[in-house]
């Protein structure tokens, strides 16, 4: 799989309406129902033809208040990653929580917290035959684990960003699935790649729909896919993480990705109040469904943050590449150029660096 960077897992067809974060909404408090099904306008939130959502019908009453303090440290760390990462395939809860025993402990584990009232698990059939099993958190896993998350860490201000003020609801996926939850699938492939690959040190990652508020200040904050706090010999660094589908216009991509960070990064003293860190970088993974011409597409993105104010932020590379190889020099900084239109990684190895 690891130059398969069309789909990272599957090659599904990409909507203009399947971006996670596509739909804004510009609010001013930070993602006020970021676990419910909200990134579509009204009329596009129904299931993508053959796409029928099922639940287990065999689940019992669970208690109505489980004791988060009742979990193992295990446990706990399953429901901290679905209500961080909104919704977790089982494969994926494998990989991040479980990858040291076989796959019949996570689905023993997963059903014993659906049944205690942690998760709610989902089936969806995949267009390529079979079914993919979601897990995702229910409204008292959200109530408990929000409070948990802040920290005393520089990036405590960032948590503070992300977490919603407002009414917080589970979503609901019982009928259809969603046009965005192949992009959000996708980002949490690469997330769990980036999370458990030898000598990562990820303090914070999550990948909430429109994280922060809209605005901050005089800033109107961009809306990243994915967050991560990741320790870099010994120092935290901040990453916000874009995941490209090939379906947006280039120059909505200019304004409302690279014109946004840029105005952030020229203001370091803002970028700490908001984000207790004083600088970041944004990382750009492509992939190309559709025209099946990934290398196109981010040559025209490389293009694009190589005119702006601060192209040194910017990095790039084909979501296949780091699904594999997370921890290799796999960039490409906005300064180069892709050396050709093949989407296997040893043919652009002596242009690319590491994150």
């Amino acid at each position: 799989m690891p130059d398969n960077i069309n789909g990272l897992r599957e090659n599904d067809q990409p909507d203009p309406e399947e971006q996670n974060n596509q739909d804004l909404g510009l609010r001013d408090e930070s993602q006020p129902d970021a676990f419910e099904a909200v990134a579509q306008p009204q009329g596009d939130q129904g299931g993508d033809q053959g796409m029928l959502a099922r639940s287990r019908p065999d689940a019992p009453n669970p208690a109505p208040n489980p004791d988060i303090a009742a979990l193992s440290v295990r446990d706990l760390a399953v429901v901290r990653a679905v209500v961080t990462l909104r919704l977790l395939t089982y494969e994926q809860l494998h990989r991040i929580a479980f990858n040291d025993v076989d796959r019949s402990i996570t689905r023993r584990r997963v059903r014993k917290l659906a049944d205690t009232g942690w998760l709610t698990t989902w089936e969806a059939p995949s267009r390529h035959g079979g079914h993919e099993r979601y897990a995702h958190p229910t409204a008292h896993a959200i109530r408990a684990i929000l409070p948990t998350l802040a920290s005393d860490a520089p990036w405590r201000s960032l948590i503070g960003c992300m977490v919603p003020r407002s009414q917080r609801r589970p979503l609901e996926l019982a009928d259809h699935a969603p046009k965005w939850l192949s992009h959000q699938r996708e980002v949490n492939h690469l997330l769990a790649s980036i999370m458990t690959a030898p000598e990562s040190r990820v303090l914070w990652a999550s990948s909430w729909d429109c994280p922060f508020p809209s605005r901050a200040g005089m800033f109107t904050l961009p809306q990243p896919d994915y967050v991560l706090v990741e320790e870099v010999a010994g120092v935290p660094r901040l990453v916000f993480g874009e995941h490209d589908r090939g379906s947006e216009p280039i120059d909505r991509f200019a304004a409302r990705k690279i014109a946004l960070y840029g105005a952030l990064a020229s203001f370091p003293d803002a970028c700490e109040q908001f984000f207790g860190l004083r600088s970041f970088r944004v990382h750009t993974t492509v992939i190309d469904p559709v025209r099946l011409a990934p290398v196109a597409r981010m040559r025209a993105l490389l293009e694009t943050a190589r005119a702006s104010d601060h192209p040194d932020l910017f990095h790039f590379t084909l979501g296949g590449w780091l699904f594999a190889y997370p921890n290799a020099p796999i960039w490409y900084a906005a300064d180069a150029a892709p050396l050709s239109d093949s989407v296997a990684w040893k043919d652009h190895a002596t242009a690319l660096h590491a994150s």
